[in-house]
């Protein structure tokens, strides 16, 4: 005879559905970026350097969010209330709302723990400024 399927075997499948369903929401997003970095390679230099080093959906959200609150606090303004929540799992956002930011160097370091690099974090920022992005 077959075993009864419990509640925790249900639990089970539907949290590995639902990380399967980030991972193909994750793997769209950089197809869809893979996509825009090759046909407007200079137009769209933030979208291209996001797909050159697999950034996609959520954390590349959150990457652009963490430098618009970075560019902005570094030009001395208000910085829009997002709740802490928003980016929750990205602890390096929620904290560019509370710091100050006067050099690249300050902005690279903040953004390194989201991207993996300093390095990566600086080309995010000159490409994201490239685009025009956060300008008024």
């Amino acid at each position: 005879m077959g075993s009864a399927v419990t509640t925790e075997d249900v639990a089970r499948l539907e949290a590995r559905v639902e990380r399967l369903e980030e991972k193909l929401s994750e793997a769209m997003g950089l197809i869809q970026s893979l996509v825009v970095s090759v046909e407007f390679n200079d137009k769209e230099p933030f979208a291209r350097e996001c797909a050159v080093h697999f950034i996609s959906g959520v954390k590349q959200a959150a990457v652009q969010m963490q430098i618009a609150i970075m560019e902005t606090r570094m030009k001395g303004q208000p910085v829009d209330t997002y709740p802490d929540t928003m980016f929750g799992q990205f602890p390096s956002v929620v904290a560019a709302k509370r710091q100050e930011f006067s050099s690249m160097d300050d902005m690279a370091e903040s953004l390194a723990p989201l991207v993996g690099s300093r390095e990566l974090a600086k080309k995010l920022v000159v490409a994201y400024r490239q685009r025009g992005l956060g300008q008024q």
